[in-house]
């Protein structure tokens, strides 16, 4: 299964959820708990990107006792671009769970010409896995038992 699949069967209204360099901690934690999620993209003014915030950002950053978050933003705090890992929607979940894996990060965008369009997380990934094993487990079932497909 590959990218495009993976996106394909997410909920129609995740939005990919942004933020901006000068978005304020405070904003970003917000939005994270309301939206239920564990990341932001952080994009520049013309939506290309710009980097990363996680919630293990913000935990290393913030809440270790050494900063303060009340006047901190995401510059502050966030993944640059140039250290953080992306994926296209031509590669397969393989090569999205050996990303992760070696990286040891739990969400990957999907970056397109430059701008992120999507946002894989691992929960993403092992629910695609799971409908995967089910559909398959359930064909063999049927093939075993002669049932029709």
């Amino acid at each position: 299964m590959g990218v495009t699949n993976l996106l394909k069967g997410k909920e129609v209204d995740l939005e990919l959820q942004t933020c901006e360099r000068d978005s304020s901690i405070e904003e970003c934690v917000q939005q994270m708990n309301d939206k239920r999620i564990g990341a932001l993209v952080v994009v520049d003014k013309e939506g290309f990107l710009d980097g990363i915030i996680t919630e293990r950002d913000i935990l290393k950053k913030c809440v270790s006792g050494k900063n303060s978050r009340d006047n901190m933003v995401v510059a502050d705090v966030m993944t640059a671009k140039d250290k953080m890992v992306t994926t296209q929607k031509g590669k397969t979940i393989n090569d999205v769970m050996a990303l992760m894996t070696k990286n040891k990060v739990r969400h990957i965008p999907v970056v397109e010409d430059g701008k992120p369009t999507a946002m894989i997380s691992i929960v993403d990934v092992v629910k695609s896995l799971l409908d995967h094993a089910l559909s398959e487990n359930s064909s063999l079932k049927n093939y075993i038992m002669g049932a029709p497909d």
